[in-house]
C-alpha cells in the first residue's frame, strides 16, 4: 500500500529534497554536539563518583574493619588497588564508544554533503537560470568575502647613523677616549681599522 501511495505522490522537487538534506545535516550537526556534551558528562560523572566512592570505602575500612590475618588484610587492600585500574578501563570503554558514535554521525554527514554537492551540480546542469540561481543562492551562498583592509604604513623608527670623520678626529657625539698611557700604541676604533683595510 506504502508502494502505491509513493508512486501516486510523484517524485521529490529538488527544492524539497535539499530542504530535507539541510534538515537532516542540521539534525546530525546538534548531535554531534550533544554527543560531545554527552561524553563530557559522564566522563566527569564517572571520575566524581568513583572517587567518592573510592574515599568512602576507604574511610569505612579503616573505621569499621581491623584485619587480624595476614590474608585480610590483603583482601582489604585489594580493592582499593584494582578500582582505579578499574576505572580507567571503564573511562577508555566510554571514550570508545563516543568515539564510535561521534565516526558514525561524521561518515553519515559527510555522505549528505557530498548527496547535496552532486543534486547542487545537477541543477547547474538541468535546470533553468532563474531557478537554478534561486536554488544555488538558497542552498549554495557563494562564501563570504574577506573585507580588504586598509594598508597603514606603520613609520619605521630611523637608525642613529654615527657621522664619519677623518683619522682621529673627534665629534660631539663622539664619546671621550681614555686616557692615553704613555708607551702604548693608541687604539683604533673599528671604522678607524677598516679606512685604514681601504686604504
Amino acid at each position: 500500500m506504502g508502494a502505491i501511495l509513493a508512486k501516486l505522490r510523484g517524485k521529490k522537487s529538488t527544492l524539497e529534497v535539499l530542504e530535507e538534506i539541510d534538515k537532516d545535516i542540521d539534525s546530525l550537526i546538534k548531535l554531534k554536539h550533544r554527543n560531545t556534551q554527552l561524553e563530557k558528562h559522564y566522563a566527569g560523572q564517572l571520575i566524581m563518583w568513583s572517587v567518592l566512592v573510592y574515599v568512602a570505602a576507604a574511610l569505612f575500612c579503616y573505621f569499621y574493619f581491623t584485619p587480624t590475618s595476614y590474608l585480610e588484610r590483603v583482601m582489604q587492600i585489594l580493592p582499593f588497588l584494582l578500582s582505579p585500574v578499574l576505572i580507567w578501563a571503564i573511562r577508555k570503554l566510554l571514550r570508545w564508544y563516543f568515539v564510535k558514535r561521534k565516526d558514525k554521525n561524521q561518515l553519515a554527514l559527510e555522505e549528505l554533503r557530498d548527496r547535496k554537492k552532486k543534486i547542487l551540480e545537477e541543477v547547474k546542469e538541468k535546470e533553468s537560470y532563474k531557478k537554478a540561481k534561486e536554488i544555488l543562492d538558497k542552498f549554495d551562498p557563494p562564501p563570504p568575502q574577506p573585507k580588504p583592509t586598509p594598508a597603514t604604513a606603520t613609520p619605521v623608527p630611523r637608525l642613529r647613523q654615527r657621522p664619519m670623520t677623518a683619522r682621529g678626529a673627534r665629534t660631539p657625539n663622539m664619546p671621550r677616549s681614555p686616557p692615553r698611557q704613555p708607551g702604548l700604541a693608541p687604539m683604533l676604533t673599528p671604522q678607524q681599522q677598516l679606512m685604514l683595510i681601504q686604504i
